[in-house]
């Protein structure tokens, strides 16, 4: 995972290794958290929080 700002320069990046295998909906739910996360502990006003992953979208939308 890695953080960009608005003009795309790289802010931050971030690797983790889980020992516990996940669905790929999971994995990128857990991604998205940690991008959360690290914008908070950052102090990030504005943030847009890109996925490629429509089902996780749907239910973000669903839910929000």
């Amino acid at each position: 995972m890695y953080i960009r700002d608005s003009d795309r320069f790289v802010l931050g990046g971030i690797a983790d290794y889980r020992e516990n295998r996940m669905e790929g909906e999971w994995a990128e739910a857990e991604a998205l958290r940690d991008r959360i996360i690290w914008t908070r502990d950052n102090n990030v006003v504005r943030a847009i929080f890109e996925t490629g992953c429509t089902s996780l979208v749907n239910h973000i939308k669903k839910y929000w």
